[in-house]
C-alpha cells in the first residue's frame, strides 16, 4: 500500500521539479504513516515538512504544489487534504483496494515478502526452557511468538537462525541438586528442610520419588556434596526424556538436548501434539478440546524470546 502511494508522490515531485515549480532534491525515502485516527485518511506523509527548508518555502505551500502535480490515472485516490503545519492525508478509493486484493491473490504466499533484510544474519532465541523446572504451556506460547518472529524476518529477506538454549550448568543446577536431596531425605523419613534458595516446587517430590525407587538408601552413606551431585545429575537427566516427549520437534536433534541447538519449524504444533501424547492418548474429541484450550492459554502466559542481529556466536 505504501509503495504504491510513494510511487505517485515521486512522480509528483519529479514533475514539479521538471516544470520548475520546485527546486529541491527528492529525499531517498518518503515517509508514509497510518494516521492516528481513521477520519484523517488511510495514509499521511510529511514530505512537505521534510523538503520545506531545502525549498525555502512554507510546508503547506509546498504541499499544495506537490498535490497540484499529483497524477492519479487509475483513480486510486478518493481524496486528499493538507493538515496541520503541512501533513498531507490520503484516502483510497475502491479501485485501489480492488487492485491490492488482486495483487494478493496473484502472488499467493509470496505476497508481502521483500528483500529489505538484504541477507543480514539474525538470530532468534526462544523457548529455552529452564531445566530446573517443569515445562508448561507458556513455553508453547514462547514457541509461537519466536517462530512467528523468525518467519517474519525470513519473509523480509533476513538470514535467520533459530536457537534454543538449555542452561544446565552453574549454580542453579547445584541448587536443583540440593533441593532434590532434601525431598529425597523427606521421603525417607528424615527431618530435612529446604534451604532458603531451594526450589520449593512439588515437581521435585516426584523426581525424588523416582530417585528413591532407583537407589533406595544408596545416598544415605554418601558425603553431602557427592549426594547432592548425584541428585543434580538424576534430576537433570530425568527432565530430558520428559522434555523430548512434550517437544517432539526437538527429538530430531542429535544427542537429545544440546546446550546450543537450532529449533526446527513448526515447533508449536509439535509442542501441542507432544503434550497430548504425554497425557496418555486421550480420545479424539477430548484431544481436540485440549488443543483448543492450549491455544487459548498460550496467548495469556509469559514467554521468553530474544532477537539479536549480530553474527551468532558459537559455544566452545
Amino acid at each position: 500500500m505504501k509503495r504504491h502511494l510513494e510511487g505517485l508522490l515521486r512522480q509528483a515531485l519529479s514533475d514539479a521539479i521538471a516544470t520548475g515549480a520546485l527546486g529541491v532534491t527528492p529525499p531517498p525515502t518518503i515517509g508514509l504513516e497510518v494516521p492516528s485516527e481513521p477520519k484523517f485518511g488511510d495514509l499521511a506523509t510529511n514530505v512537505a515538512l521534510v523538503l520545506a527548508r531545502q525549498a525555502g518555502r512554507p510546508p503547506r505551500a509546498l504541499a499544495e504544489t506537490i498535490l497540484a502535480h499529483l497524477r492519479d490515472p487509475d483513480g486510486w485516490l478518493a481524496g486528499t487534504d493538507i493538515a496541520g503545519p503541512g501533513f498531507v492525508n490520503f484516502r483510497f478509493a475502491p479501485p485501489f483496494w480492488e487492485m491490492i486484493l488482486g495483487e494478493a491473490l496473484a502472488l499467493g504466499e509470496a505476497y508481502g515478502r521483500s528483500t529489505m533484510g538484504g541477507g543480514r544474519r539474525v538470530q532468534v532465541e526462544f523457548v529455552s526452557a529452564n531445566p530446573t523446572g517443569p515445562l508448561h504451556v507458556g513455553h508453547g506460547r514462547g514457541a509461537v511468538i519466536g517462530d512467528v518472529c523468525a518467519r517474519l524476518l525470513e519473509s523480509t529477506g533476513h538470514a535467520v537462525e533459530r536457537e534454543y538454549y538449555v542452561n544446565d550448568h552453574g549454580r542453579q543446577m547445584d541448587v536443583l541438586g540440593r533441593s532434590t536431596l532434601v525431598r529425597y531425605r523427606q521421603l525417607r523419613g528424615e527431618d530435612a528442610a529446604l534451604p532458603e534458595d531451594g526450589y520449593p516446587g512439588e515437581y521435585l517430590i516426584d523426581v525424588a520419588r523416582r530417585l528413591s525407587a532407583e537407589v533406595g538408601d544408596g545416598l544415605a552413606a554418601l558425603p553431602e556434596e557427592e549426594a547432592a551431585a548425584r541428585c543434580r545429575d538424576f534430576a537433570a537427566g530425568g527432565a530430558k526424556p520428559k522434555a523430548l516427549r512434550l517437544l517432539p520437534g526437538l527429538h530430531r536433534l542429535a544427542g537429545g538436548f544440546p546446550r546450543h541447538s537450532r529449533l526446527p519449524r513448526g515447533l508449536f504444533r509439535g509442542f501441542l501434539d507432544g503434550l497430548l501424547c504425554g497425557l496418555g492418548g486421550l480420545p479424539g474429541l477430548l484431544g481436540r478440546l485440549l488443543r483448543l484450550l492450549s491455544c487459548l492459554l498460550v496467548l495469556l502466559l509469559p514467554c521468553h524470546c530474544s532477537i539479536s542481529c549480530h553474527p551468532p556466536a558459537r559455544p566452545r
